[in-house]
């Protein structure tokens, strides 16, 4: 593997605040599970979740890692992000588990200390700003 784990998750996040998924895509298992605080029903497959990073676009995403752990097929991620849009601010804490198999991600699981029920109301206000 050339790039870490972490060094991957870095240079995602750093692409996702530009508006870009170039890392994230070719990270991403064709099938990747992808578990998201709050949502009872994971995204299945690279294209969902790729779609759900591109719905988010135009929130100015904030994203500070605390923390990270990882050993030969996971990494655990500690953070603090903090989105904007339209004069309303979702932020929270947060961590991260994701499962690699070779250099892909094959599962991520994520948890946070926001109310779900405000992430999710959050995202569509946002979503319904767009259109």
């Amino acid at each position: 593997m050339a790039q870490s784990y972490a060094d991957i998750y870095r240079r995602s996040l750093e692409e996702m605040m530009q508006g870009r998924s170039d890392t994230l895509s070719s990270a991403l298992a064709d099938d990747v599970v992808w578990h998201e605080a709050g949502n009872p029903q994971p995204l299945r497959g690279k294209q969902a979740v790729l779609d759900r990073f591109s719905a988010m676009q135009g929130a100015a995403p904030d994203v500070q890692i605390k923390s990270s752990l990882a050993d030969n097929d996971y990494l655990s991620i500690f953070g603090h992000a903090k989105f904007q849009q339209g004069g309303q601010t979702c932020e929270y804490d947060y961590v991260e588990e994701l499962q690699f198999r070779g250099d892909k991600i094959v599962e991520r699981w994520s948890f946070m200390d926001a109310v779900p029920d405000d992430v999710d109301q959050f995202f569509r206000s946002m979503q319904s700003t767009q259109s």
